[in-house]
């Protein structure tokens, strides 16, 4: 009887463990400098990760298990866009018990701001209807934005203030507060133009 026992559970144990699939993926990492980047990207952006959304394979869309990636659009960099939100597709993802991880890959987490260089013609997105991006060059496309820089996995450094040609890089996040300083300038130099000719007005300023 006790024989049996662990037979049925070392057979059961084999099916539970059968049950989660982890698929690994290699890829072919090319080094690439922050200049190349700028000139492979069709877009440059700095935003914030709003949504990590793991997805099936669809062979009339996009043939492999993927994460669609939600950022906010803080400004652009380059070519700048109308959408306030993009999507950036990532592949690699976990469904279900199955999960498939490709090396390389650029991890993301809500909430996190980032630099990120886009190309929007990914091999894996066909004719790419969707109008989702791709990071240039797997992780060194995606920068973590900090007080003191952005850096990407392999470990290069963007400060802020930076540029590479014509792209000035402004890592600081644009804040309600600053988009209002100009209104409030004007707004109180309008005020003190009505003040000095209410004044005028009685007489208690002669020029």
């Amino acid at each position: 009887m006790n024989m049996r026992l662990r037979e049925a559970s070392t057979v059961l144990a084999v099916i539970f463990l059968l049950s989660f699939q982890t698929i690994t993926c290699t890829a072919d990492l090319v080094p690439l400098s922050i200049e190349e980047m700028t000139g492979m990207a069709d877009v440059i952006l700095i935003g914030t990760i709003e949504e990590v959304h793991h997805c099936t394979a669809s062979f009339d869309a996009i043939p492999i298990m993927h994460r669609q990636v939600k950022v906010s659009v803080d400004r652009y960099l380059k070519n700048p866009l109308e959408a306030e939100t993009v999507t950036v597709v990532a592949r690699g993802a976990t469904v279900g018990n199955t999960s498939m991880w490709v090396e390389d890959m650029p991890e993301f987490e809500e909430s996190e701001m980032v630099l990120l260089f886009l190309r929007d013609d990914p091999w894996f997105l066909d004719e790419n209807p969707q109008g989702f991006y791709q990071v240039v060059g797997m992780c060194q496309g995606k920068f973590t934005v900090g007080s003191d820089g952005a850096v990407n996995k392999p470990g290069q450094v963007i400060e802020d203030g930076s540029s590479v040609g014509e792209i000035e890089f402004k890592l600081g996040a644009s804040s309600p507060s600053r988009n209002l300083v100009f209104p409030v300038v004007v707004a109180l130099l309008s005020l003190g133009v009505v003040y000095v000719f209410y004044l005028r007005r009685l007489g208690k300023l002669s020029f």
